[in-house]
């Protein structure tokens, strides 16, 4: 199941790109992430992700580099 939902990411994602898709994606499947300057990341999965086998594919908590900033993408969206 994680291997099928992960190949569809990107476009489930691409799909998003207009409202609220992205950040209800965002919230299903990390309960929390932390951002570190413009640059760094820190996701950590959400019980819903590691029920939908996240957690077999991917740590708990990983790292991720950040690209753009958040204020911008949310004015495109509106």
């Amino acid at each position: 199941m994680a291997v099928r939902f992960l190949r569809e990411l990107l476009e489930t994602w691409a799909k998003g790109k207009c409202g609220k898709g992205r950040a209800m994606l965002a919230s299903s499947l990390f309960d929390r992430i932390d951002i570190l300057g413009m640059r760094e990341a820190t996701l950590y999965l959400s019980a819903h992700a590691v029920r939908h086998g996240l957690a077999a594919v991917l740590p708990a908590g990983f790292g991720s580099p950040v690209s753009g900033r958040g204020e911008r993408s949310q004015a495109a969206a509106n």
